[in-house]
């Protein structure tokens, strides 16, 4: 989805880039060519922080709403530099953020190789669209992923069915994770019955 902002000062363009914290590298906004007003502006001395974000800073002032652009970083160590659409808003929608809820089963206790069914509530609190991957993880590990569309304020639900095979017995922690929330559980797994002969007649 395109990046917004508004047409007025001080409006900020987020991102993160896979290069050393410290780096240093420029944003360009330029506008395309259906937009109704014309412009190049360039944001200089942009600096990577420790988790790999950056922000920059342009006016949009003088810009008119429904304007696009492309924005573009420069001058940075990446064989190809970042580039994204953007455009110019009445008002900046707040970013989406997938919150998790309802996880089912809360707790479960299964014997190895059985199938755990499990669903949870996912919504998009923000008001902009995205698509995200949810994960179901046993342990900390993901043992299945979905990618999710949601508009602003729209739910679904995430169902699951994960096979227990190749599982040690003991207890887990699964979860339905989000790249902004998760929803935790316990999860028993007990060994499978002996099928072999127990002596009796």
């Amino acid at each position: 989805d395109p990046i917004q902002v508004a047409a007025g000062e001080e409006q900020t363009i987020s991102g993160t880039i896979n290069v050393a914290p410290g780096t240093e590298f420029s944003v360009r906004a330029r506008s395309d060519e259906d937009s109704s007003t014309s412009f190049v502006k360039n944001a200089e001395d942009i600096v990577v922080q420790e988790d790999g974000t950056f922000s920059a800073t342009f006016d949009f002032s003088e810009q008119d709403v429904n304007d696009t652009f492309t924005a573009t970083t420069r001058n940075s160590p990446l064989a190809e530099e970042l580039e994204v659409d953007g455009e110019v808003v009445e008002q900046v929608q707040e970013p989406a953020v997938f919150e998790v809820s309802e996880l089912n089963p809360a707790e479960a206790t299964v014997t190895a190789g059985d199938t755990v069914d499990a669903s949870a509530t996912i919504e998009n609190t923000g008001e902009q669209q995205d698509t995200k991957t949810v994960e179901f993880t046993v342990g900390g590990e993901a043992v299945a992923s979905e990618d999710v569309t949601l508009a602003g304020g729209e739910s679904t639900t995430f169902e699951v069915s994960v096979d227990t095979t190749g599982l040690e017995a003991g207890d887990y922690e699964h979860a339905v994770v989000t790249p902004d929330d998760e929803a935790t559980g316990s999860l028993t797994i007990e060994a499978a019955p002996d099928d072999g002969d127990d002596g009796s007649d």
